[in-house]
């Protein structure tokens, strides 16, 4: 049990943090509107990312109905400025989804994995590098999803999370193999019909 002079030196430190983000909201929305008569426009890339860092300060202080607002406020931004398959969006993403879960909001929750699965699967570049931070990000969601006492349905976050490792071992085994097919010329590379023929 903390004591008092324990919670004396908390909560300075969580109301800086609060205080800090709503000056960042605060000082988003008065350069707007300071430059409001020149060229309105809602979309700009400073709004995003104040949004993105009020938000991930209100994730980290447990402000979970905050958190969810203002990432989900500045994935839509990324969507306008950065493109709808923009890897900006990929991190918020994230951290929207661990405000979900930890909110116990599951059906928020399934529409945020299947938009982020989604995306996924239309981002060209990625490394292996890359696609193995995402892998573990999903797992450590899986993991404390399966766990949290208000879920319907832990098995199934569970058996995504194995699943995820699954998906991570045969990604990282067929890497070399893809690397080789994108180098190889196009006659080193054994056509399908010549083995139907061989049969």
């Amino acid at each position: 049990m903390p004591t008092p002079r324990s919670i004396q030196v908390i909560e300075p430190a969580r109301l800086r943090r609060t205080a800090a983000c709503l000056l960042i909201l605060a000082c988003a929305a008065f350069s707007h509107s300071i430059f409001a008569a020149d060229a309105p426009n809602h979309f700009n890339e400073a709004r995003a990312q104040a949004l993105l860092v009020a938000g991930q300060a209100a994730l980290e202080e447990g402000d979970l109905s905050l958190a969810q607002t203002t990432l989900d406020q500045a994935i839509q931004l990324l969507k306008i400025n950065e493109g709808l398959y923009s890897t900006e969006q990929l991190v918020p993403i994230e951290q929207l989804m661990w405000a979900q879960m930890r909110a116990g909001l599951w059906p928020q929750l399934d529409t945020s994995l299947g938009y982020y699965y989604w995306l996924l699967e239309r981002v060209e570049e990625t490394t292996l590098d890359a696609q193995l931070v995402i892998a573990r990000n999903m797992r450590s969601l899986y993991l404390e999803a399966a766990a949290h006492p208000s879920n319907p349905m832990p098995p199934r976050h569970l058996s995504a999370a194995l699943r995820t490792n699954w998906q991570t071992l045969s990604y990282q085994r067929c890497s070399p193999l893809l690397k080789w097919l994108k180098l190889s010329p196009p006659n080193r590379i054994p056509k399908l019909t010549a083995c139907k023929s061989a049969r």
